[in-house]
């Protein structure tokens, strides 16, 4: 454990100087962007030494993004790059950090692992925060000697836009946490929103949960296209990306592992993904990160002339 000077954890003064990030696929790109562009360095650290191209290679895409819509100025984004440090360890990722934000696989096994590892590099002040999905804080927690400092931080599709957050406390996380938080993300211009208590899926995931789960239910059993369910929800909502172009975006592999999370809780057979879904994945069509999931990529269908009004392509 490293130690630092402290006047103990109720009476500290957290101040966020230095972020750690583990994890940088789909969400963690975002995270490191968002608060780079906010100010913040990021040291980052990943298992897969490839996840570091393909993120630096997203982040430069999003900011050249913003550059065309005025939103950022070219003088930028070396300035931003210049605050992603990557890391060839855990330990040097996470030392003397101020808050840890983990976004590696939804995987409880291996995030128990991790945070475990985690805590015997960090100060007993460091906030450790699971940007997990749909797993709750408290499963985690009972690896940890200081469990009062962790708590779920989901975070959602920075890069479309959508700034804000779940928060939501285990069942040992303390209040000054959870306001700490709270208020560190009003910084990097995200929204809180908390969760009073602890629920599988968080508050807005759960909502879109409910969504994807009788979209997939719907295609699978053969009771409609799934184009013809993405235009229903694009027209309806005026949204420019429907459920299963939004399931491609995510990765299928994931969602599938997030429905996995819900059946093993309920035990209830309706909660688990059908068979359909895991034929696909077995084939590797796991979305846009292969080229091909429910749309072909890099250009699929949605995006042609006239699809949204069903004529064809």
């Amino acid at each position: 454990m490293v130690t630092r000077p402290s006047a103990g954890w109720n009476e500290m003064n957290w101040d966020v100087r230095k972020i750690a990030l583990i994890g940088c696929g789909y969400m963690g790109t975002q995270i490191i962007f968002q608060v780079t562009s906010h100010g913040y360095s990021v040291h980052v650290f990943d298992l897969d030494r490839q996840a570091y191209t393909k993120a630096l290679k997203a982040i430069g895409e999003e900011f050249d993004r913003r550059l065309k819509l005025n939103l950022l100025g070219p003088e930028e984004k070396d300035i931003i790059f210049r605050r992603i440090h990557w890391c060839s360890s855990l330990e040097e990722a996470v030392k003397y950090a101020d808050l840890v934000i983990e976004t590696i696989r939804e995987d409880l096994k291996a995030k128990r692992k991790f945070f475990g590892e985690i805590e015997r590099h960090v100060s007993a002040e460091t906030v450790l925060a699971t940007g997990s999905s749909s797993l709750k804080a408290s499963l985690i927690e009972d690896v940890l000697q200081h469990p009062e400092r962790i708590l779920n931080v989901h975070f959602y599709r920075l890069f479309r836009g959508c700034n804000m957050a779940d928060v939501m406390a285990g069942s040992k996380t303390s209040t000054e946490t959870v306001e700490k938080v709270k208020e560190w993300l009003l910084t990097v211009d995200c929204v809180p929103l908390l969760l009073k208590k602890e629920i599988t899926g968080f508050l807005f995931n759960r909502i879109w949960r409910a969504i994807k789960k009788e979209s997939v239910y719907q295609w699978a059993g053969g009771y409609a296209d799934f184009e013809d369910i993405d235009r229903a929800w694009m027209i309806f909502t005026g949204m420019t990306l429907g459920p299963f172009g939004a399931m491609d975006l995510i990765g299928l592999d994931l969602v599938h592992d997030i429905e996995m999370i819900y059946f093993h809780e309920s035990k209830d057979p309706s909660d688990a993904p059908p068979a359909a879904l895991k034929q696909m994945i077995a084939r590797g069509e796991l979305g846009v990160k292969t080229g091909k999931g429910f749309y072909a990529y890099p250009n699929p269908a949605y995006l042609s002339p006239g699809w949204l009004k069903g004529k064809p392509i």
